[in-house]
């Protein structure tokens, strides 16, 4: 009877096994290396935002984005307010909002209150549509306050990844370019919300 052979093994046999797990491993610990470094990291797509010739009567008279919902009963107490703020406005003898403010309970901010107070000073010898003012007043603080989202904006902006938002969040609004908020915000004139209010509108006319 024939003996059975003996499978004989290359004396290379070994060493390709081995270097095939080391590439193996290898291969696994860069991928783990490069996930660490954030290589495959997803990178958020950036909204694009259109130019707005801000000084343009398209822009002055667009609509301004809802940023948050608000029931029938709050348009109406806002209206309200803005109504007798106009009629403030084009009273014979002019109480700056700050005090009709505490004197009527409208509930404003005193920063909010002291934007009205600079509206009339910006406008007040050639304005005739004092609601329109007033109302654009309105709404663009109240778009300034939900990009800020705190009245505290010296936080906001010594944060850099919160004050790049921020700019962004503005560009898009209002069609300013974040350069043009970096270096105001850089003036050390920005550290209220009716400092970048007044901001954006010197930079619509």
């Amino acid at each position: 009877m024939a003996r059975p052979s003996i499978p004989q093994h290359s004396a290379h046999e070994e060493p390709k096994k081995s270097y095939g797990l080391l590439l193996v491993l290898g291969g696994i610990s860069l991928l783990i290396v490069m996930q660490a470094f954030g290589v495959f990291k997803t990178v958020e797509k950036e909204q694009t935002t259109s130019w707005v010739d801000v000084k343009s009567g398209a822009y002055e008279n667009r609509k301004m984005p809802t940023v948050r919902a608000r029931n029938e009963a709050s348009v109406r107490a806002v209206d309200g307010v803005l109504s007798e703020i106009k009629g403030e406005f084009e009273a014979p003898v002019f109480t700056d909002i700050r005090t009709a403010n505490e004197q009527k309970g409208w509930g404003m901010s005193d920063d909010e209150a002291k934007f009205y107070d600079d509206m009339k000073t910006r406008y007040g010898a050639t304005q005739n549509n004092w609601l329109g003012v007033v109302k654009r007043a309105n709404a663009t603080y109240k778009v300034l306050n939900d990009i800020f989202g705190t009245s505290n904006v010296p936080a906001v902006l010594q944060d850099a990844r919160s004050s790049s938002q921020v700019f962004d969040k503005i560009q898009q609004y209002f069609g300013i370019s974040a350069v043009d908020c970096l270096n105001f915000a850089q003036s050390g004139r920005a550290q209220r919300l009716s400092d970048w209010a007044n901001f954006i509108e010197q930079m619509r006319h």
